[in-house]
């Protein structure tokens, strides 16, 4: 409800419609969930923006129940030398450092966010891992900001504690086969090669931060965190 006082003193009340705009990082395995979330408050009368690259459109129509509460708002990938032109996602990158350099051109993309968040003035984003510069852009414009996870609580319990402990350095093989000090299961414990791959999210590519750092800063200066996942199965890893 917007209330505003007229110049005779009346109090004028209008009803306002919550408006949330949904910015998922360019993989369908992220995008997917966002457009569920997006089906679920549209039919609750929420008025939905989702933004996405132009050229992930036509899937995402085909899952978004279009309404009068829904709009997609194109988005422009800009070049980005090693970056194939058209990649507008992770579909197909066979070289893991492909989508790093997808990562690259989403951080240049942050005037033309703010622009479009400017114009659009919603009162919620939604956002992904990759976007950790997203709270304090939106915080410039009034805008409140919501990390959605679409991992394992108990992954993401797992690997952003193992950050915050190394600093947003590579841990070792043997650091992160034992879990944080306080995990809800403390004897839960990875094996050498499951924990070799899972170095991988941990280092730096191009210059940018880690995947590991970018889901870390979105956790942590988000105004809030909505997880994927339901209390009776993963309640104590998302209070952890």
């Amino acid at each position: 409800e917007r209330v505003t006082t007229m110049e005779n003193g009346r109090v004028e009340r209008k009803e306002e419609r919550l408006h949330v705009a949904m910015f998922p990082w360019f993989a369908f395995g992220h995008i997917n969930p966002f457009i569920h979330l997006s089906n679920k408050l549209s039919s609750h009368g929420v008025q939905i923006s989702f933004l996405s690259a132009s050229g992930n459109i036509p899937k995402i129509r085909n899952s978004l129940i279009q309404s009068n509460n829904t709009q997609i708002i194109p988005l422009h990938i800009p070049t980005v030398e090693g970056l194939p032109p058209g990649r507008e996602n992770t579909s197909n990158m066979t070289d893991d450092s492909m989508p790093e350099l997808l990562k690259l051109a989403l951080d240049q993309m942050q005037p033309q966010i703010k622009t479009l968040l400017a114009n659009l003035k919603p009162h919620l984003v939604f956002f992904d891992f990759a976007q950790y510069w997203l709270p304090d852009l939106a915080s410039e414009l009034n805008i409140r900001t919501v990390h959605f996870c679409v991992y394992s609580s108990i992954l993401r319990s797992f690997t952003l504690l193992a950050a915050e402990a190394t600093k947003m350095t590579v841990p070792t093989v043997e650091e992160l086969k034992i879990p944080p000090k306080g995990h809800p299961k403390p004897s839960l414990s990875l094996k050498t090669f499951e924990a070799e791959k899972m170095l991988h999210p941990f280092r730096s590519f191009h210059g940018g931060p880690s995947p590991i750092a970018r889901g870390y800063l979105s956790t942590k200066n988000s105004d809030a965190i909505a997880f994927k996942s339901c209390n009776e199965i993963e309640g104590p890893y998302i209070d952890y």
